[in-house]
């Protein structure tokens, strides 16, 4: 099974490319994970001066995954709070 979340770095921008197409790149639980690892990791990376996020195919984000959410499956990672740090 391919990643949900592709991770590369060149010349000090890390792209992370949100990948199931297939669903218009919906935000799912496992791609929640996957961002709310990345995201803090590169922003403490003192080889990383940006991040683009950027999708997969023909759409960038979907927005919350439906057909999850009617299934009944839950979109709630482990550590769903964000916070800001400057």
């Amino acid at each position: 099974m391919a990643s949900v979340l592709l991770e590369s770095l060149s010349d000090g921008i890390a792209t992370l490319t949100m990948n199931p197409p297939e669903s218009l790149n919906a935000l799912s639980g496992e791609m929640m994970e996957n961002l709310l690892e990345a995201l803090p990791r590169l922003a403490k990376d003192p080889n990383v001066g940006a991040v683009v996020i950027t999708g997969a195919g023909r759409a960038f984000c979907a927005g919350g995954d439906v057909k999850a959410m009617a299934e009944g499956r839950s979109l709630k990672p482990k550590r769903l709070r964000l916070r800001r740090r400057h």
